[in-house]
């Protein structure tokens, strides 16, 4: 065998390719701020801020983070993992034609409002595309299995794009292709659901999914160094099932969850505790606007054979110094349960620290 040959099966090893499908309107954007509507697009960057986000939530040290995806500050030290998405003929579904699905749906105006303002075109739910995953021949199984854990907590926990945590850029994996064969595990984590339309069956099936999945995962980060102040996914994530499943369309779901919360958030209101809204995330009226703060309530929505249904992640201190909300702004570790009791008695628990 020559050296050609050797160098080709050696990148072809290293190589994955990941077909994926947008599974509810994805608002990435573009860097053309003088255009009157930003055009959707795909953008390796924000792929990769996504999974160096859940790589840290995951447990993941910071000095493995700069070895796998490389460091923002300096150039020359690339990480030992590169992504490239393929995306051609992209679905686009204009701001609207998404305000007229807004004006239709109070409960999913309520979880979109921001792009009334935005003006921002989307990715349409249906596109399909593909990322291809390459690592550097000196990854070791180590990296290569943290690099696809946190891939997998990425597609199955999070979302993308604008108002991620309220449902929106969902994106799935549809299948991972390596050395010409389709595969439906990596490194023992399943990555390709396998429901049926039976909703008790699949509610089961899900959290038995996550579950497996989550005690393998954890087991994978475990000899990492944590960095503080930031939560932990084994320590603060509360992740549940949302118990109205298999809706036909992700408008009808998001609607559901978004009148929920809408309902939920006037109540507040209307006894008095307006003010504690500020725990489901910032900017909020009379806050000071430069404070901002990413919500600690999480939207997931997830599908399998046409039929949608959702994750609640509710992201909750061990106690008041786990995490900081903002310096000038005092914290009764008491508002965290306003979190912990939205929907209570619409979630089905598939994890709890």
């Amino acid at each position: 065998m020559n050296i050609i040959q050797i160098l080709k099966d050696t990148i072809k090893g290293n190589t994955y390719e990941i077909d994926c499908e947008v599974i509810t309107p994805l608002a990435m954007g573009n860097a053309n701020k003088k255009a009157e509507y930003k055009e959707a697009e795909l953008r390796e960057q924000s792929i990769n801020g996504v999974l160096r986000w859940f790589f840290r939530v995951a447990g993941g040290s910071k000095e493995n983070e700069q070895k796998l995806f490389g460091t923002v500050l300096d150039e020359s030290k690339k990480g030992l993992v590169k992504l490239k998405v393929i995306s051609e003929n992209i679905m686009e579904l204009s701001s609207k034609q998404f305000i007229n699905i807004l004006n239709r749906k109070q409960g999913f105006s309520y979880l979109g409002f921001s792009f009334r303002m935005n003006k921002q075109n989307f990715i349409n739910s249906g596109y399909k595309f593909k990322i291809i995953i390459s690592f550097n021949p000196l990854a070791s199984k180590e990296y290569k299995e943290m690099f696809f854990a946190t891939l997998w907590l990425a597609f199955n926990l999070g979302n993308f794009g604008s108002r991620s945590r309220r449902g929106f850029g969902a994106i799935q994996i549809n299948s991972i292709t390596h050395n010409n064969q389709k595969i439906n595990q990596l490194f023992s984590l399943d990555f390709i659901k396998n429901f049926d339309n039976n909703q008790q069956n699949n509610n089961q099936k899900i959290s038995q999914y996550y579950k497996n999945n989550l005690e393998k995962i954890k087991h994978i980060f475990n000899n990492n160094k944590k960095i503080n102040g930031i939560p932990i996914i084994f320590d603060n994530f509360h992740i549940y099932l949302f118990s109205k499943t298999n809706y036909n369309d992700y408008v009808s779901i998001l609607d559901e969850i978004g009148s929920i919360y809408k309902n939920y958030r006037i109540g507040l209101k209307r006894k008095g505790e307006g003010r504690k809204r500020y725990i489901f995330g910032l900017p909020l009226r009379n806050f000071d606007m430069r404070n901002r703060r990413a919500s600690l309530l999480i939207f997931k929505p997830i599908k399998f054979n046409n039929s949608y249904s959702l994750l609640i992640i509710k992201i909750l201190p061990t106690d008041k110094r786990s995490f900081i909300f903002h310096n000038n702004i005092k914290v009764d570790n008491s508002d965290y349960n306003y979190i912990r009791d939205f929907a209570k008695d619409e979630l089905i628990k598939i994890y709890e620290p």
